[in-house]
């Protein structure tokens, strides 16, 4: 093994940076060339790696971007380098880095129920499913009056009502309305009338824990449909909805040329990992589309923790 491999950092080349009006820095990009390893049809071979770092003082944001290139060994794989990378950063550079905790998580929740929902309300029956609320109320006094239910009491207003650990039967018969509406509304359309919907992004997969901490991975029963459409994803959308948080989110995103294929993982507490497939071509306009997806929802979901701790303190 060549001597290079006991320095995979090799060496660091700052290629930007802006100063505002003050001169003070709000922007520095710096280039890190790192020793890699490659293991091809002649065997292991030297070479090396170059990983861009982005850092924004101004929106506190730090973007460190990496390639996963066949063929590398284990030890200088992408994710290896990055977070070399980013503990140099800090140890180095200074650079402090806060922990998103849950935040990112509750942020690709919001992400999934808001892309769910602009493509389920797009669907004339299940826009109107509220308006037979009333209806459903009466059918769950019906049942529940008409058969010997044993864990059943009336509220302060007469009604029958079960314990939540029980079942929410209300609830349940609205998400078999809505698994009606949306199955009816896709039983002879193909699925890529999706795009023309105005719907710019759609989810293929997704993976949470709920609040038993039972981890879920779901993606599409076949390749053609979209996960919001197969009955697993509808049956245990109610399970996603409460815990409210998502550990991995997979996006396709249209775009002019074809689709991009997009995963937001969660799984980590330090970071957000954004990643694009292989073999697709993508361009830095593509880079801030999918950045933007994120920052809007993550926008959204910072003003809803802030209104909801000042109701608490209130």
């Amino acid at each position: 093994m060549s001597d290079k491999s006991m320095q995979t950092i090799l060496y660091s080349i700052p290629i930007h940076y802006e100063e505002n009006e003050r001169g003070e820095l709000k922007r520095l990009q710096i280039l890190f060339v790192c020793f890699i390893q490659v293991n091809d049809e002649n065997g292991y071979r030297d070479s090396c790696a170059y990983i861009p770092v982005d850092i924004d003082f101004s929106q506190k944001i730090m973007i460190i971007k990496a390639w996963n290139r066949n063929g590398v060994i284990e030890q200088y794989r992408a994710d290896v380098l990055t977070d070399k990378i980013r503990k140099i950063m800090s140890l180095s550079f200074g650079v402090k880095i806060k922990n998103f905790m849950i935040q990112h998580k509750q942020v690709l929740y919001n992400m999934s129920k808001g892309l769910v929902d602009h493509v389920y309300y797009s669907i004339p029956a299940f826009s109107q499913i509220s308006k037979l609320q009333e209806h459903i109320d009466d059918f769950e006094q019906l049942v529940l009056n008409e058969l010997p239910i044993v864990n059943v009491s009336n509220n302060e207003n007469g009604k029958k009502v079960i314990p939540h650990g029980v079942m929410e039967f209300s609830d349940e018969i609205k998400k078999a309305i809505e698994r009606l509406a949306i199955s009816d509304y896709f039983f002879d359309r193909s699925y890529n009338e999706i795009w023309n919907m105005g719907i710019d992004a759609i989810i293929a997969r997704i993976k949470f824990n709920d609040r038993e901490n039972i981890l879920t991975s779901l993606s599409g029963e076949d390749s053609e449909k979209p996960i919001f459409c197969t009955k697993t994803f509808m049956y245990l959308k109610k399970s996603m909805e409460d815990a409210k948080l998502v550990e991995r989110l997979w996006v396709v995103k249209n775009r002019s040329k074809g689709t991009l294929n997009i995963r937001y993982d969660a799984t980590e507490d330090e970071y957000l990992g954004i990643l694009i497939r292989s073999g697709i071509r993508y361009t830095e306009d593509d880079l801030k589309a999918i950045l933007e997806i994120y920052k809007n929802y993550e926008s959204a979901t910072a003003k809803a923790i802030t209104n909801n701790n000042k109701r608490c303190v209130g």
